[in-house]
């Protein structure tokens, strides 16, 4: 079938809209996680976010919904430890993330039978995509972003001096409370497109290229969003034409890009 014939079902429509609009918004978003150093954080959001898929899984309730309340919960608690404790970010998402995958799986024990919902959750199905899925994203994603750029100057303090920040009279600790809810509803808003397993590559390989193409944070941030856009189409269009899975080839993309990068270094 040739690739341009898919344009004229719906399924391919969502699925198109779907990449664009995570490519852009996991793009954007990627920049701040790598400038914050927080890529470890994604992957425990949406590990998390198994334990709330589990439970929505077994009482018949919307897993997508309970994965949210779940990562916010997780990324709330992350926050409160770091700051009372004498415990590191990654330290402290050591904990939560085997300990929340633990509790899916035990939950999952409870249901009887093969879960064939889990797999596309695990390794996502944007193909599978529906209005009402695209919808929540594109929600989330414009509230995330739209909130990104008014705050940009103290995200960009906080990402580079945590002490210049609260100097300059920044509420570090509230804005760091905002940041890790919406960064982990923006991340459980795309598993089902692109599953647990590879959400967070999705959040952290172009920011990767964008670092290596870009010659200031903010042109980062632009380059980071149209390097997932681009990743996402061409990953879509790739994973039609050779029967792959649509996630891993966009992650695939994503990743040749970041080489290709690689090459400006040299130069």
């Amino acid at each position: 079938m040739i690739i341009l014939d898919l344009l004229h079902y719906s399924f391919w429509q969502r699925a198109l809209v779907a990449v664009c609009c995570l490519g852009l918004i996991y793009g954007v978003w990627g920049g701040m996680v790598v400038a914050k150093r927080m890529a470890f954080f994604s992957d425990a959001i949406s590990h998390a976010a198994l334990t709330g898929i589990a439970i929505g899984l077994l009482v018949g309730w919307n897993p997508v919904g309970l994965a949210m309340v779940v990562g916010v919960i997780v990324a709330l608690l992350t926050i409160f430890i770091k700051n009372r404790t004498k415990l590191n970010f990654d330290t402290v998402l050591g904990l939560f993330l085997p300990l929340a995958m633990a509790l899916g799986v035990i939950i999952l024990s409870f249901k009887s039978g093969y879960v064939p919902d889990l797999m596309s959750y695990l390794f996502g199905n944007i193909l599978a995509v529906s209005w009402s899925d695209l919808w929540l994203q594109l929600v989330i994603g414009v509230v995330s972003l739209v909130w990104l750029i008014f705050n940009y100057r103290k995200m960009v303090l906080l990402s580079f001096d945590r002490g210049l920040a609260q100097a300059a009279g920044i509420e570090v600790e509230k804005e760091e409370y905002i940041l890790a809810v919406l960064l982990s509803l923006v991340v459980v808003a795309g598993i089902k497109a692109v599953g647990i397993i590879l959400v967070g590559a999705l959040l952290v390989i172009p920011a990767m290229a964008a670092r290596n193409l870009a010659v200031n944070f903010k042109q980062m941030l632009v380059f980071s969003g149209l390097i997932g856009v681009l990743s996402g189409i061409i990953g879509l269009v790739l994973a039609a034409w050779l029967d792959w899975p649509s996630g891993a080839s966009i992650v695939v993309t994503a990743a040749v890009i970041f080489f290709l990068s690689l090459l400006k270094l040299k130069k």
